[in-house]
């Protein structure tokens, strides 16, 4: 992610997060406040990215040059942060010093590891492969980080597009062990259902070997 980058990336949050239907004074407002916190969020992991401290955040973006952008457009982004292991809980929007996260795991005995989130394709750009060699790329990143062993994320229960290209790139749903939830959305695993901000979301990962294989 460059600075350049900036507002492209918002667009592509807004399309995804933003509300489709803001006839409302209400939901223009909520539009506009959403947009100021994605915009600040991101400019804050954007400074982190460039500092000398131990990134918390790295945001890999797809382009496309076109001879009338002076600029590479952005058309597809993925995010991968190091975070403790907790399932029930969503990665923090806002970056946290590393230092913090590595002191929190060390006194509850939480390990942390990379998470996958935010990735986003331009509609006009899918099913062309690009998600897939995001989440490889985020995958190169975290076979380099010393001490990683594994990939994590959060996909929504409903959303099966999403499921199988995690499904088929070696990412397997992680049942709870134990849930007093059912759950009627189609999905075979309903033991594994998290119910985080009232979202029905399934907790996948892939693990590394000592290699660096996934």
């Amino acid at each position: 992610m460059e600075p350049q980058d900036l507002t492209d990336i918002v667009d592509l949050c807004m399309d995804e997060y933003g509300k489709k239907n803001r006839t409302t004074l209400a939901d223009q407002l909520d539009q506009w406040w959403l947009q100021l916190l994605v915009e600040s969020t991101m400019r804050m992991k954007l400074a982190l990215d460039a500092s000398p401290l131990d990134k918390d955040h790295t945001i890999l973006v797809a382009t496309q040059n076109t001879s009338q952008q002076s600029t590479p457009r952005v058309i597809g982004m993925i995010e991968v942060s190091w975070q403790p292991v907790l399932p029930d809980r969503i990665p923090p929007a806002v970056p946290i010093p590393l230092s913090l996260k590595k002191m929190y795991c060390q006194i509850t005995g939480t390990p942390i590891e990379a998470w996958i989130g935010n990735l986003l394709i331009d509609p006009s750009f899918r099913r062309r492969g690009l998600a897939k060699l995001l989440v490889a790329a985020t995958e190169g990143l975290a076979s380099q980080r010393t001490g990683c062993t594994s990939l994590h994320l959060h996909c929504d229960a409903q959303y099966s597009a999403a499921q199988r290209l995690y499904q088929s790139m070696g990412y397997r749903i992680v049942p709870k062990e134990d849930t007093p939830f059912t759950f009627d959305g189609g999905v075979a695993w309903k033991d594994s259902i998290y119910f985080v901000d009232g979202v029905a979301l399934l907790y996948l990962r892939k693990d590394i070997d000592t290699k660096g294989r996934m």
